[in-house]
């Protein structure tokens, strides 16, 4: 965060033949400044339970600073995958957080659960009525399934003046 100086300090001793110092000499001199290292951030993201919204806590990596800047969440549409009636699909969303001009992401997967299928039904009779089946086909999808119907005949006896008549109920 900030600079630095390089302070060269050079000494020197005259020595008489017995080894005592007879004179000294000292001398400094800054002759560079080294420029501040600048932040290294590392982040780690903080999101909601729902992927709503997310806080990256941005640490620099020698020490000296911390920030938390709230993300910018995205929908990851190509790495998504949409739930079909017998498979969960995902979301994925991207955190992106900006501060001092650089961005860090961070991505997080939310599971979207199967839709389960939503079966509309038909009664198919046989010709004589005295058998059927129900085809039940999902609304959501191509699935088709087939059961055999139970019918149920009731019978209204003719009289002298009025016709009778069979009535089928399949169930």
């Amino acid at each position: 965060t900030t600079g630095g100086k390089v302070t060269y300090t050079a000494k020197a001793e005259l020595k008489d033949k017995d080894g005592k110092v007879i004179q000294t000499v000292e001398s400094t001199i800054v002759t560079e400044t080294i420029p501040a290292l600048g932040h290294d951030y590392e982040s780690k993201f903080d999101w909601a339970e729902d992927a709503s919204s997310a806080k990256a806590t941005l640490t620099c990596k020698r020490g000296d600073d911390k920030q938390t800047v709230d993300a910018v969440i995205t929908k990851d549409e190509k790495s998504s995958v949409a739930p079909t009636c017998t498979e969960a699909g995902k979301n994925v969303f991207v955190a992106t957080a900006t501060y001092d001009g650089k961005d860090y992401t961070d991505t997080k997967e939310v599971e979207v659960p199967a839709l389960g299928h939503k079966y509309k039904g038909a009664i198919k009779w046989s010709e004589d009525f005295k058998s059927a089946t129900a085809e039940f086909t999902c609304e959501n999808c191509t699935d088709v399934q087939t059961v055999e119907a139970n019918v149920a005949a009731k019978t209204d006896d003719a009289t002298c003046t009025t016709g009778g008549k069979v009535t089928y109920t399949a169930k």
